[in-house]
């Protein structure tokens, strides 16, 4: 019993020591999870940008690139198409 008692002193002791007296440890830990779940939904955002020296012409350009981008989204199935805030 008195053996149990002074190794646990000791123990102590050394736990109790300065943390300068050892080297400095970096310990990184990380995790990963991963879970297959049934498809539910997914928002997809559209931009076009258009530079030029003509307002109409850049406009009529980012005018077509979205058309053509929602015309392809159309003619997938099971897509939902729709525009929100569109200015050019």
């Amino acid at each position: 019993m008195r053996r149990t008692r002074l190794a646990a002193v000791a123990f102590a002791a050394f736990l109790a020591a300065p943390a300068a007296a050892q080297p400095e440890t970096l310990l990184r830990l990380s995790e990963t999870v991963q879970r297959s779940v049934r498809a539910d939904e997914l928002n997809a955002v559209l931009r076009a940008e258009a530079v030029g020296s003509s307002a109409a012409a850049v406009g009529e350009q980012v005018n077509r690139m979205v058309a053509a981008a929602l015309e392809r989204a159309r003619a997938a199935p099971g897509v939902t198409v729709s525009t929100g805030s569109y200015t050019t």
